[in-house]
């Protein structure tokens, strides 16, 4: 059954929209890589976008907010995030993270789909997906999320609280 069907079938339905959550750029597969020349790099096709983002405790907290209070939502499309930060602002949160220096560099979704991960055209098309003026960003919701949780966390604050708690590399 598709997800619009339930709605359609009289099922009391609350669409969360999430955005990326900041774990898969340290202890997932969105890690910066090491670069020819062996700095870690944030190699995405974002161009000067914002990517909104969210730590993956935020988005439960949010969700279970949601739930809490279903009538309030019922119907709903809810858009979270913690935050929308640039390529730029990535890399050097994650930075600090690493305890390296990260850059970000912007890739073109058509070179991006073109490497040779499974899933690289996947990663490329969300990627441009974001990148464009299409309205991911603006609804993806700060404030609404910090309503949802008093205990919103930013990505300044989530980088001061992952540092030094990167897996060890092999």
């Amino acid at each position: 059954m598709r997800i619009w069907a339930v709605a359609a079938a009289g099922v009391p339905t609350t669409y969360l929209l999430t955005p990326f959550h900041w774990e898969a750029f340290v202890f997932g597969l969105g890690a910066p890589q090491p670069g020819p020349d062996g700095v870690r790099t944030l190699a995405i096709p974002l161009g000067e976008a914002r990517l909104p983002g969210i730590t993956a405790e935020d988005i439960g907290r949010c969700a279970y907010a949601i739930f809490k209070d279903p009538a309030r939502f019922v119907g709903e499309t809810v858009g979270i995030a913690g935050e929308h930060t640039t390529g730029n602002e990535l890399a050097a949160g994650l930075s600090e993270v690493f305890g390296e220096p990260v850059r970000y560099q912007h890739v073109p979704a058509e070179v991006f789909r073109e490497l040779s991960f499974l899933g690289a055209d996947l990663a490329a098309n969300m990627f441009q997906f974001v990148a464009e003026e299409n309205g991911y960003g603006r609804r993806r919701d700060v404030a609404l999320a910090r309503s949802l949780n008093p205990s919103l966390v930013g990505f300044t604050e989530w980088v001061a609280a992952t540092r030094g708690r990167v897996p060890v590399q092999v």
